[in-house]
């Protein structure tokens, strides 16, 4: 029998289910945040600065919460139904109304 390995421990940021990101307010004041997913909802006047990197994808921690928020962001069938088989049947104004959701964030 092979011996077996557990695998590492989660980051802190996955064991909290808060990303260590940058945020700038209306004023332009940038200050470092743990946010989560759902967080991100509720952030008034505020928004995270995602890292790209050369080519154009996300990265470090303001990626994953990123990822995490577009996870969430796919549960609203109201914005993106799921009776659809293939993403170029989807009209072309639900597809605009989740891009300007998206840019807002």
């Amino acid at each position: 029998m092979a011996n077996l390995i557990a695998p590492p421990p989660l980051g802190p940021e996955l064991a909290s289910g808060k990303w260590k990101v940058h945020v700038r307010d209306l004023h332009g004041n940038i200050t470092e945040e743990n946010v989560s997913g759902k967080q991100v909802w509720s952030m008034q006047n505020r928004r995270v600065i995602v890292d790209f990197n050369r080519k154009g994808q996300p990265i470090k921690d303001s990626g994953g919460l990123l990822g995490s928020w577009l996870g969430s962001f796919s549960y609203d069938f109201n914005s993106l139904p799921i009776n659809y088989t293939d993403w170029r049947k989807v009209p072309h104004y639900r597809k605009e109304m989740a891009w300007q959701v998206i840019q807002v964030l």
